[in-house]
């Protein structure tokens, strides 16, 4: 790596710390780095900018690199924009230069999906520098303060409350056009990260990103989509619509069980530390049901247990709902794999006792109200009788 800078040493030595390190994880992560067309070992050059006019003035800047922009990489070069914040400084180098890495490994990349491209440097570069100044990458956030300035999470939540929810096809149609908002690398992200994360694509996904060469990753992603499509657009939706810092992928993962018509009253277990649970009824549009809870759950054991009823405890909210609180949704049985999919977010405040009209005909599923990254420490089960109330 040659970097050119006008920034101070102590913003660059960070630099030049995180781009040793993530040197040796890219081949781990996308296969062994080629050398260049000339047999020598691949080098590449990155420009980080304070004052854009010393560069200029240099000769240094492609004649249409735009204004306005916070980094941009051709070839085996790449050119960035300062940053006010140090952790958004070096994800930003480390966004660009694993775009670099990419491209480079094989021809056939640069026709790999942009979602993807843009996705993969926004996963990679999003790392933690222990304090003994071992670096992980390819993290999922945990706490909001150590990844200052990066903000991908709000940004999902505020384009879905104006916008609404994406489904997977939606983000892969994403086109060079999209990028110039920020919540573009966003879902770009969330996708990869969901892909990355998930319990039924992680394995495939990551063996697809190492075979980059080839080209596996649109079959791949097409069979997957082709085997369960309903379940990964469930789990899709579910992720960016609850999406939160040390999001519980295994704990909120979901089982697609259809329900059957109710004879008289059911009852299910509905544990603490799980996401959306099947109650294994069918529901039918139209008709009123009633919900009776039963038991204690506790949901935090620090400064004390706190032990909740369905009703949940009020002086903490999630969704603007109390923790603890019952909460249900019905996942429709029609439509396509993406209605189907929001048809769960159709959520409904339920307790310890309740009755709901049931918004389409499907499955009932049933979860306690909590954040998604927070079902760790939460144990016991609600036992929740479900009866026709018409």
């Amino acid at each position: 790596m040659r970097l050119v800078t006008d920034l101070a040493s102590d913003d660059v030595n960070p630099l030049l710390t995180v781009g040793t390190a993530i040197a040796k994880f890219w081949p781990q992560r996308f296969g062994e780095l080629l050398p260049a067309e000339d047999g020598s070992d691949f080098r590449f050059t990155a420009y980080v900018m304070r004052d854009r006019e010393l560069f200029a003035q240099a000769g240094l800047l492609p004649a249409d690199l735009p204004l306005l922009f916070h980094g941009r990489q051709e070839g085996s070069e790449f050119w960035m924009n300062d940053q006010t914040r140090d952790y958004y400084r070096r994800h930003l180098f480390l966004h660009e230069a694993t775009h670099v890495f990419m491209r480079h490994i094989g021809g056939e990349a640069d026709e790999l999906p942009l979602w993807f491209l843009e996705g993969m440097a926004e996963l990679v570069a999003t790392h933690l520098i222990a304090d003994d100044g071992s670096i992980a990458f390819n993290v999922f956030p945990d706490v909001r303060e150590r990844f200052a300035g990066l903000d991908r999470m709000e940004l999902l939540r505020q384009d879905i409350s104006e916008n609404g929810v994406r489904s997977i096809e939606d983000v892969t149609r994403l086109r060079n056009g999209d990028f110039s908002r920020l919540e573009t690398y966003a879902w770009a992200w969330a996708l990869c990260a969901f892909l990355d994360s998930h319990p039924e694509t992680r394995d495939g996904f990551r063996d697809a990103v190492r075979h980059l060469r080839e080209r596996s990753l649109p079959p791949w992603l097409a069979e997957v989509a082709a085997g369960d499509p309903v379940g990964l657009e469930v789990a899709w939706t579910q992720f960016v619509s609850h999406v939160t810092y040390r999001f519980d992928f295994e704990r909120t993962r979901i089982a697609i069980l259809d329900g059957m018509p109710l004879t008289g009253p059911q009852s299910v277990d509905v544990r603490s530390n799980r996401g959306w649970q099947s109650s294994g009824v069918r529901v039918e549009a139209g008709q009123r049901y009633s919900v009776e809870s039963a038991g204690q759950i506790t949901l935090a054991d620090t400064p004390r247990p706190w032990v909740s009823e369905a009703d949940g405890i009020s002086f903490q909210y999630v969704d603007g709902l109390p923790i603890g609180r019952l909460l249900g949704t019905v996942l429709s049985a029609e439509g396509d794999a993406a209605t189907r999919a929001r048809s769960m977010l159709n959520e409904l405040p339920l307790g310890n006792a309740a009755g709901f009209v049931a918004p389409v005909s499907g499955t009932l599923y049933l979860r306690i109200n909590d954040d998604w990254g927070s079902l760790a420490d939460n144990r016991g089960a609600l036992r929740v009788t479900i009866q026709n109330s018409d």
